[in-house]
């Protein structure tokens, strides 16, 4: 089981409709987040492995709004090739 504790600031954009126009704000906020994943890895060769993981983004701000957007399952896929590999040949 891995866990990640960050803090960023994302810039996004968000639309909102009102009286039939569309107005667009670009919004930055800080983001406190926390992420748990379980991930399995698999070795195809000697030098090719494969996994796939799943685990729960957290949103640790006090934002009612930012946690119903942002807190989330998160989906892991990962390819590993070796350093040793890359270098030796």
């Amino acid at each position: 089981m891995t866990e990640q504790i960050g803090f960023g600031k994302p810039l996004f954009t968000t639309k909102v409709r009102r009286l039939k126009k569309n107005i667009v704000s670009n919004v930055e906020i800080d983001l406190f987040v926390n992420e748990i994943a379980r991930q399995a890895n698999y070795k195809i060769t000697s030098w090719i492995g494969a996994g796939t993981g799943l685990g729960y983004r957290n949103i640790l701000n006090t934002s009612a709004d930012l946690k119903s957007v942002f807190n989330a399952p998160i989906y892991v896929k990962n390819n590993s090739i070796p350093l040793f590999f890359l270098t030796s040949h």
